[in-house]
């Protein structure tokens, strides 16, 4: 495999745009392409000629290669660099995914651990913005999360010989680096994809240049949904609240902020909308234990949860 001008496809989701400019900067004779996951599986079900031709002469696929669409399709001859999905829940403990109930920032399925378990535990709001403070939160094991979570996301890396330790310290010097659990600033997906590069080509990327083009990297992720640190979080880690609202995404239109209140009543407003809270979701939330514990309750009658 010769180095002087290589073929590559990036697949992947929020991650795509940063790890193309990377290239973009840092290969500047390679050819770059990159697609979304959602349209590679589009374009493999479809037998799409123009891609499936493209990827055929791929020397060098990077991203999340290991879906099975991808994974079909890359050459045996190629390079293949996997790149997981990064998620660190340290700064944002409460945090939940919940898959088929959309989020009350309006994008994606994340949630509140605390406001989705105290609705379904029968709260009403007022009760519900009581809990949200610096001793419930160290009954929960918030306070406990950052280590864990950091050690998770290294381990992660690390099992795909991807070293984030070094770059990890200094993402934390500059305070919170996230806008959700998964949308950091999009130059740590700059630093990822290049710690993943240089274990390949590191003849080829001179530190002094990367640096400089990290700098020059637009950061697209701030105009998505945003998910603050709470105060009492911020404060244990001597960090800033920054932001300190949650946000919808302003990349189509004008994003709308929420402040505590705010957002619980959105939470509220949207699980009234939802028919029932499926076995998944509780058992996604932790168990009827669980939900009772986020929630500030000694004890819970099982029949709350059925919400007509």
């Amino acid at each position: 495999m010769t180095n002087s001008k290589m073929k590559v496809l990036i697949v992947g989701n929020c991650s795509t745009r940063a790890f193309t400019e990377f290239f973009k900067k840092c290969f500047p004779n390679w050819e770059t392409r990159a697609v979304l996951l959602v349209q590679a599986n589009d374009w493999v079900e479809e037998q799409n000629e123009a891609f499936l031709s493209y990827v055929e002469s791929a020397d060098v696929f990077v991203g999340l290669t290991d879906r099975e669409c991808i994974k079909s399709i890359v050459p045996t001859s190629a390079l293949n660099v996997f790149i997981p999905s990064f998620d660190f829940f340290g700064y944002l403990p409460d945090c939940i995914f919940l898959p088929g109930i959309t989020s009350p920032l309006g994008l994606g399925v994340i949630h509140s651990r605390i406001a989705a378990s105290a609705y379904l535990a029968g709260r009403n709001e007022e009760e519900t913005l009581k809990l949200f403070n610096k001793e419930h939160f160290n009954l929960l094991g918030y306070f406990d999360e950052f280590d864990k979570c950091r050690d998770k996301l290294l381990s992660k890396f690390n099992a795909h010989d991807i070293d984030l330790s070094e770059k990890f310290e200094s993402w934390t010097q500059d305070g919170n680096f996230l806008y959700t659990v998964n949308h950091p600033h999009t130059s740590i997906f700059f630093d990822i994809v290049h710690i993943a590069m240089k274990n390949h080509f590191p003849d080829m990327l001179n530190s002094n240049d990367v640096e400089s083009a990290r700098l020059t990297v637009e950061n697209y992720m701030a105009d998505s949904v945003i998910w603050p640190m709470y105060p009492e979080i911020a404060e244990y880690h001597g960090l800033v609240t920054t932001p300190d609202k949650w946000r919808t995404s302003q990349i189509h239109e004008q994003g709308k902020h929420m402040n505590l209140e705010q957002f619980i009543h959105s939470s509220f407003e949207l699980y009234k909308g939802v028919n029932k809270f499926t076995e998944s979701t509780i058992s996604k939330l932790g168990g009827m234990n669980e939900i009772r514990r986020l929630a500030g309750y000694d004890s819970l009658d099982a029949n709350v949860i059925q919400q007509a």
